[in-house]
């Protein structure tokens, strides 16, 4: 599940890369999946159990995996530096990409997106009539 934070963390990027284009600045959000970094086995999670609340909840289930070090990572954080290189350089297999401000990268963000698409086709789908009629009645169209 994404929290209000990513959303925010996208939004940001869209507006600060509006903002810096005229200065040939460029913006990238980079979302990252899992990768074989070091960080799974540096951190130290508390050795309190958790709360019997979050039983069954994504949050056990992270705690569970830090606090036995049985973390699948199947990026290859090589492979995704090189991605992130290239398509800041606007090179490589990335080359005539260099304007793009999200890069996706893992398989395991692949679901996450396309799962974050259902959700929003859904909502769509469910308060696209509201959200559709709540502007003002004057016809006035959002300057952006």
């Amino acid at each position: 599940m994404r929290s209000g934070a990513d959303y925010q963390f996208a939004d940001m990027s869209k507006v600060l890369h509006k903002e810096l284009e005229p200065f040939n600045v460029r913006v990238l959000l980079v979302y990252l999946g899992t990768f074989n970094t070091a960080m799974p086995y540096s951190v130290k999670p508390i050795s309190a159990p958790l709360p019997s609340d979050y039983a069954g909840t994504q949050t056990e289930r992270l705690f569970n995996m830090l606090h036995t070090g049985d973390f699948a990572a199947p990026g290859d954080h090589i492979k995704a530096c090189q991605a992130i290189y290239d398509v800041v350089m606007n090179e490589g297999f990335a080359k005539g990409l260099g304007n793009e401000i999200m890069l996706p990268l893992g398989k395991d963000l692949a679901g996450t997106v396309q799962r974050t698409r259902n959700r929003l086709e859904h909502m769509m789908d469910v308060f696209g009539d509201i959200c559709h009629n709540v502007n003002v009645d004057d016809g006035t169209e959002a300057s952006w």
